[in-house]
């Protein structure tokens, strides 16, 4: 066993994917031979996913006012239903607003369990941990869990990383690949889940 643990600091880094390249190898080494960090690092994985869960939920909507005006007064809940029934007939229909796109940050993170989380059905962008001043060199393709593209989008430069807006997936697991679209040259692969 090894006499000197990982930092904690080295160790969250690594956990995020974002250490330095040449620290990388030597806290795989010793996360080899180390069961208490591997422990650790368990800890922080966990972490990470239910941040990333948490970061993505929306939080419910309020009731209607109606609804919250019928449970308290029946009786007078009628009149009031009736006065904002003669208020709607009046007032000019009005076309709901379309949310705007979930902006989704793709980072080469370790294990399946760190692949991002998005809502089935609604507009997002995916922006990649790639830096590029030319994006449309790029191509992005989206394939389901056993291989089959269902997808596949141009790119664009959002505050200097790759990014692509994709209108919507159904729910499932993905992969999104990144490649040159000279010789259709693969860079690079992320998981996605869309619930």
């Amino acid at each position: 066993m090894p006499a000197q643990h990982i930092d904690d600091g080295l160790l969250d880094r690594y956990a995020q994917g974002i250490l330095r390249e040449d620290l990388v190898a030597g806290i795989e080494e010793h996360l080899l031979l180390c069961p208490a960090c591997q422990d650790k690092l368990s800890e922080m994985d966990e972490f990470l996913r239910l941040f990333q869960a948490a970061a993505t939920q929306v939080e419910p909507r309020p009731r209607p006012v109606f609804y919250r005006i019928w449970t308290v007064r029946p009786m007078l809940s009628l009149g009031a239903l009736a006065a904002i029934m003669l208020l709607l007939i009046g007032v000019p229909t009005q076309h709901p607003r379309l949310r705007p796109p979930a902006i989704v940050s793709m980072q080469a993170l370790r294990g399946p369990e760190s692949a991002p989380h998005i809502s089935a059905g609604d507009p997002f962008v995916l922006v990649f941990d790639l830096k590029t001043t030319a994006p449309n060199d790029y191509g992005v393709e989206i394939a389901n869990a056993t291989g089959r593209m269902v997808l596949s989008a141009n790119t664009e430069e959002r505050d200097g990383r790759l990014s692509a807006p994709i209108q919507k997936l159904s729910k499932g697991v993905y992969w999104v690949r990144i490649y040159r679209k000279t010789h259709h040259v693969p860079v690079a692969e992320y998981g996605l889940q869309v619930d």
